[in-house]
């Protein structure tokens, strides 16, 4: 079955959207303080948290359940496609998190050992020269006493490896018992049991569930609007409770949103234009936004020091955004003197 084009238009105009969502989630650290104590009673707290906290938190479900779309749409469960499937993920997540994984663990190794930048890589970053061989193995991929890879970003990718993996088992899992495995998966992911990060198991099965019933995405546009609109009334509750049931059903009900959003977006032509241009810049944004976004914003903060509210808030869209446009910059920069280098590592993603 061909892949719809429309669907796959509305695909591409979500990626760099979603990219700044990751952004602006690893923005919202413990260094953006206001006035106020309760994020309630201050409108500049409650604006970081709604944008980083409730907004941005779309981003990653949205993604997973995407990739396992893209994954399972023309996977039918046998080795053959299975072969050809994960050929193709070699190139497309295994070389990139390889790469950028080994490069960020030089980068930390050099910075956290020289005086000059030592001050801005500890702290809050394990030292990667003071662990042993199986330790510095085990931070290199996140796994074991690690949570996450060195290039902690890049958790997301590892999660996308482990499930290609397991595709054939999934493929099977969702042809005999797709309620109960959704059920079970869904049910993980509300208890969020540490140390288990359930979001990118259920909303990828979720996708590839939808990949194998064919769902229709045009005929459910009929209700677009009112997901919308749901999602936007749950976002102003959440932000003013604190409420674990109304997270969740802020993310669900926020995944379906963002995607209706998409079928609203491509009927502006200037705007869908540009931001199919710049979906190309997603994955390299994603992957180099960490250490980058942390340096920016730890200099942006010494340096200006700020005294008010206002300047503060001002540094919270001040650092996302330097971070965002250096990122591009260096990518035509690559793009120019070593594009066979670019090639490695985005994945071939031109």
């Amino acid at each position: 079955m061909r892949f719809d084009p429309k669907l796959s238009e509305r695909i591409e105009i979500l990626r760099f959207p979603l990219i700044v969502g990751i952004v602006f989630i690893h923005m919202y650290t413990d260094e953006i303080r206001f006035s106020g104590t309760l994020a309630q009673h201050n409108p500049f707290a409650m604006t970081t948290e709604y944008l980083s906290d409730i907004l941005a938190r779309v981003s990653v479900p949205l993604f997973f359940a995407i990739s396992g779309y893209l994954f399972f749409f023309a996977f039918d469960g046998t080795m053959a496609a299975y072969r050809k499937k994960m050929r193709s993920r070699l190139q497309t997540l295994v070389i990139p998190f390889l790469f950028w994984n080994a490069l960020i663990f030089v980068f930390f190794a050099i910075a956290q050992n020289l005086p000059l930048t030592a001050h801005y890589f500890t702290g809050e970053r394990p030292l990667v020269l003071s662990y042993g061989l199986w330790d510095q193995i085990q931070l290199f991929f996140g796994f074991g006493k690690f949570a996450y890879p060195v290039a902690y970003q890049f958790w997301f990718i590892r999660d996308l490896i482990i499930l290609a993996a397991l595709s054939p088992l999934l493929y099977y899992l969702l042809q005999k018992a797709a309620f109960w495995v959704l059920s079970i998966l869904f049910l993980l992911w509300l208890a969020e049991l540490p140390p288990i990060d359930m979001t990118s198991w259920f909303f990828f099965t979720f996708g590839a569930w939808l990949a194998m019933r064919r769902f229709d995405f045009e005929k459910s546009g009929r209700y677009a609007l009112l997901i919308i609109l749901l999602y936007l009334l749950l976002s102003i509750v959440d932000v003013l409770t604190e409420n674990l049931y109304i997270e969740n059903s802020t993310v669900l009900v926020g995944t379906a949103a963002i995607f209706c959003l998409s079928r609203y977006l491509v009927q502006f032509e200037g705007l869908r234009s540009r931001l199919l241009q710049l979906a190309k810049y997603s994955f390299f944004v994603f992957a180099v936004h960490e250490p980058l976004l942390s340096i920016v914003r730890k200099i942006s903060f010494k340096v200006v020091a700020p005294q008010s509210d206002w300047t503060v808030l001002a540094l919270y869209f001040f650092a996302p955004t330097v971070t965002i446009l250096s990122a591009i910059m260096l990518y035509h920069l690559l793009a120019r003197i070593a594009p066979s280098l670019l090639k490695l590592a985005t994945g071939n993603r031109l």
